[in-house]
């Protein structure tokens, strides 16, 4: 005789099954919470900095760097009262204007000199009678002519990037860096940031006016521009990149390629980045992983966005102009790059699947009148894809990512050729 008959043990496998799917749901529902929490504790600490309240946020977060994800919502109510009363001169009276405990304990900084901002601060708290009848303001000084201008709608047109690393360079140049001005609100981040902030504008400068995203290309630039080794641009780029993507300013990833060991290290604006831009007075362009988001099913086919950026890098630093996407009229889907050095110009197609399309290599050859301009992802796929033009009776050039990946970038130059097969 079974120790538990049928029914009640398909009653019990039921039962078994029920939890398990409350558990289930249950983990599901704390996760959305987790992620729902994290985006608005976020988005607290850029709306704080927004307000002019930096520098309680730069205290709190160098007495406790995981302040803010710990915080409860009186612990923000404090920090806003606080921003709230700055804004409005102390005005308020002495029974709702003492900052509490609370906030002294948030913004505590464990330093033996406590920063003249917070001593600024104590000294209002410790004199509440000046809160009833604030003394009168001087005149502010006339300020020079703000060269910010208001934020405008983002720009889609593809950027006119320089033919080559030197253009943008001396682009660069021209700006006074060290005496360049930032919106008032943006004075904390100055501070906090050093030489990481003085570097991430050239940073946030370049992806804004030419649409650039790859962090190689964007320490070259630099390089170049200050007369440092690329060793060491591309510290600057990363941690100036770090301290900006930790402050809401810019987003990265990293691209990568499965058909052979590759991949490229992207940054983009965040809409708080793009708006920097803009109250800068930068005019800001849709940069080129933005583009291949909106036009190509980027973030679905990274892989493919990786070829697309990469194979326009290596275009920029053999001299030509390369434009990501350009879009056509007469074709639903633009091509991926169009390139241009002197009279040459090509619509270029990036293949990286294994499938025949001769559809596709006839419609390039439309666009190049005639020709097939194609970058496969190896040599051996490139073998394939040209004999798969030839049998089609199309001539063309190619070239592949993994020769122009491996090819030391101190060797390349306006000279170095780009294709590898012309037929």
């Amino acid at each position: 005789m079974p120790l538990i008959d049928r029914p009640q043990a398909d009653q019990a496998r039921v039962l078994q099954k029920s939890l398990e799917d409350l558990l289930s749901m249950e983990r599901l529902w704390r996760q959305r919470a987790e992620k729902e929490a994290d985006a608005f504790r976020r988005l607290l600490e850029r709306l704080a900095y927004q307000m002019g309240g930096g520098q309680l946020v730069e205290d709190a977060r160098r007495a406790n760097p995981q302040a803010f994800q710990h915080w409860t919502a009186e612990d923000w109510e404090q920090i806003f009262h606080a921003i709230a009363l700055r804004g409005r001169g102390w005005e308020e009276s002495p029974s709702h204007s003492t900052p509490t405990p609370q906030l002294k304990k948030l913004t505590a900084v464990p330093v033996k000199e406590p920063p003249p901002q917070l001593k600024k601060l104590t000294a209002a708290v410790e004199k509440p009678q000046h809160w009833q009848q604030p003394p009168a303001r001087k005149a502010p000084r006339r300020k020079k002519k703000s060269v910010t201008a208001a934020p405008t709608a983002l720009d889609t047109t593809p950027a006119l990037a320089p033919a080559s690393i030197d253009q943008m360079a001396a682009d660069l140049k021209e700006v006074d860096w060290q005496r360049i001005s930032v919106p008032d609100m943006y004075k904390s981040l100055v501070k906090a940031g050093g030489m990481r902030w003085l570097r991430g504008m050239a940073v946030l400068y370049l992806i804004a006016k030419f649409g650039v995203n790859s962090r190689v290309e964007i320490a070259m630039t630099l390089s170049a521009a200050f007369a440092k080794s690329l060793a060491t641009t591309r510290t600057w780029v990363r941690r100036a990149g770090g301290f900006l993507v930790e402050r809401g300013l810019l987003t990265t990833a990293t691209l990568r390629l499965q058909v052979f060991p590759t991949s490229l290290s992207v940054y983009k604006l965040t809409q708080d980045g793009r708006y920097f831009a803009q109250r800068m007075g930068w005019k800001v362009v849709e940069s080129e992983w933005e583009r291949a988001e909106r036009l190509h099913e980027g973030a679905r086919f990274p892989a493919h966005t990786m070829g697309i950026l990469a194979f326009a890098l290596h275009a920029r630093l053999r001299g030509w102009t390369a434009f990501v996407l350009p879009e056509k009229q007469q074709n639903a889907t633009p091509p991926d790059v169009l390139i241009q050095k002197g009279a040459e110009r090509w619509f270029v197609e990036v293949e990286l699947s294994q499938k025949e399309n001769a559809a596709k290599w006839r419609h390039n050859a439309e666009d190049n009148g005639g020709k097939v301009a194609l970058v496969a992802a190896t040599p051996d796929r490139r073998h394939v894809l040209v004999a798969d033009c030839k049998r089609l009776k199309l001539p063309g050039v190619a070239t592949d990512l993994q020769t122009l990946v491996e090819t030391r970038l101190s060797e390349i130059d306006a000279n170095t050729p780009l294709w590898i097969e012309v037929w």
